[in-house]
């Protein structure tokens, strides 16, 4: 993927004509700028979206079978503390921008940022898995003392509006609240699907929105990686 940096523009009021000027003239050189980013953004989405949907649709319907992933941050409310505004505007811009690149290199799409979490789709279970494993291996948190944690579900889902709405959804938000840092929990049906996984069943947890107790599965980070 091609990065384009933002455009470095702070505006401010003045009654200086020479400053206001100057200011109306970094607008202008920065427009061309704005219209590659833009134009970057809207082709590396359209290609990305076109590739997840190619592999998961399966009829005319909305409903889609496919992986669901949630990650965040642990300690980010720490960090929020440690670094000024315009530090930690950088920090998420760049942390955003590698995990676009992880996420659709692994073949999947990124649906949203939430602060510091991202929620991902992916077509089938081993891309899903294949993503978590390079975010929560992710050095650029590691940097900054930040360790990243995950929770994956796959099945059935409604999309509507470029979002996506179901049990499995539900699910993987709630895992990736019950998981430790560094820790990767994956519902029964992403292990059910890759049976090959090295992960080991916890005890039932029990999950806001979930009336019965919920099987999830630790997922271990192999050791060559």
């Amino acid at each position: 993927m091609v990065r384009v940096n933002q455009p470095d523009i702070m505006m401010s009021h003045t009654n200086d004509e020479l400053t206001t000027a100057r200011s109306h003239r970094a607008v202008g050189e920065a427009i061309p700028r704005i219209a590659v980013l833009i134009d970057a953004v809207f082709r590396h989405h359209t290609i990305s979206a076109r590739t997840h949907f190619e592999r998961v649709i399966r009829d005319a319907s909305a409903s889609v079978v496919c992986g669901i992933g949630f990650a965040d941050l642990t300690g980010f409310t720490e960090l929020t503390r440690r670094l000024t505004p315009f530090e930690l505007s950088n920090f998420l811009a760049e942390f955003a921008g590698a995990v676009s690149d992880m996420v659709h290199t692994d073949g999947g799409r990124v649906v949203k940022f939430i602060g510091d979490e991202v929620m991902w789709v992916s077509s089938t279970p081993a891309q899903l898995v294949r993503v978590a494993l390079d975010l929560v291996d992710h050095p650029q948190a590691r940097e900054v003392s930040l360790q990243v944690r995950a929770g994956l579900g796959f099945g059935e889902v409604l999309a509507v509006g470029g979002d996506y709405f179901g049990t499995p959804v539900n699910l993987a938000a709630r895992l990736v609240t019950a998981a430790a840092p560094g820790q990767i929990l994956v519902s029964s049906d992403v292990r059910d699907q890759v049976p090959d996984l090295p992960a080991v069943p916890q005890e039932p947890l029990t999950l806001k929105g979930f009336d019965a107790p919920v099987t999830a599965f630790d997922l271990h980070c192999p050791a060559d990686r």
